[in-house]
């Protein structure tokens, strides 16, 4: 796992551009060394910023889709819920309909 913090650490590690006389190897020897550890450490920084985006990119789109799923599911209930209302109003309508004596045959005239 990458972290912020190491990401930033990284970055701080990045050699000062002074000009200060060092004596050391020199040469192509001492170049290869410090290109490979540079390469080194460009390699983690790109690897730990891709890291960091992919986590973002699931995090945003698992909060667009659990948003979603709760907008749906709430649709549903309310759909839901309308046709119950709906089916015990008609339901009762009837109901009354029966105990009233409306809809039904009478004694012919």
């Amino acid at each position: 796992m990458v972290t912020k913090e190491q990401l930033q650490r990284l970055e701080r590690q990045r050699p000062a551009q002074n000009a200060e006389r060092h004596y050391t190897i020199g040469g192509p020897v001492e170049a290869a060394v410090h290109s490979s550890v540079e390469a080194e450490r460009i390699g983690q920084l790109n690897a730990g910023h891709r890291k960091l985006a992919e986590a973002e990119a699931r995090l945003t789109h698992s909060i667009a889709f659990a948003s979603r799923e709760g907008q749906a599911k709430a649709g549903f209930q309310q759909t839901a819920t309308a046709r119950r209302l709906g089916a015990e109003r008609e339901a009762a309508a009837h109901s009354n309909e029966q105990s009233a004596g409306i809809g039904m045959a009478g004694p012919a005239d």
